[in-house]
């Protein structure tokens, strides 16, 4: 679908096999409860305390292993071979083809790698979290939409400054006016973003 240009039609088909995953792990994959991390792998114990502030093992390790992540991301994409060839796949599919660049093949290693980057971030969610539900991904598929719309579609440099904005905005709503309002809080700065300027904040670029 990919290849005769039904772009949409393979987003939405992606969004419908997600909920038909989610709806099967949530009621099959132990019996609909969450799953508890050990105490070794979740945010149990104070590694690095400092004041009233305190960083748990499990917070440490996703906060190290997401800047290793983003690092090696933003490196294969701008330093290697196959990174320069899905960037140009994605900023013009047709001269990328007439250069011998298999869109098809980019186009499922595209899927693959994103498969593989969410699954990471499951992990690292989970230990920072305590525990693992199928449920998690339902708000946060609906924020890295956001965040893609917020940034501007292809910028990478771009979402990531724009999802470390929304997490310190509903940090500070948290903190200062209630935890039920921080969804609203980020909601509103990207439906003012898209309003203003609907190429995202940062501009659309690959």
């Amino acid at each position: 679908m990919i290849r005769r240009g039904a772009l949409i039609q393979t987003f939405i088909m992606s969004l419908a096999m997600a909920m038909v995953l989610n709806f099967f792990m949530a009621s099959k994959l132990n019996f609909g409860h969450a799953i508890s991390f050990s105490e070794s792998l979740a945010s149990y114990g104070a590694a690095i305390q400092f004041g009233y502030s305190a960083v748990s093992y499990g917070q440490l390790a996703t906060v190290i292993g997401s800047l290793l992540m983003v690092g090696a991301l933003f490196t294969f994409f701008f330093t290697t071979m196959p990174g320069r060839a899905f960037r140009a796949v994605a900023q013009n599919k047709e001269v990328a083809h007439l250069v011998g660049i298999n869109e098809g093949r980019m186009s499922i290693a595209s899927f693959a790698i994103a498969g593989l980057l969410a699954g990471t971030t499951a992990i690292f969610l989970a230990m920072a979290k305590g525990s693992a539900y199928a449920g998690y991904s339902d708000m946060l598929a609906l924020k890295m939409i956001a965040i893609v719309l917020f940034a501007g579609v292809g910028n990478l440099t771009g979402g990531l400054i724009a999802a470390i904005i929304l997490g310190v905005a509903e940090t500070m709503a948290t903190g200062y006016i209630s935890g039920q309002w921080s969804p609203a809080v980020a909601f509103g700065m990207i439906f003012l973003i898209v309003m203003l300027r609907p190429q995202g904040l940062f501009g659309t670029r690959v």
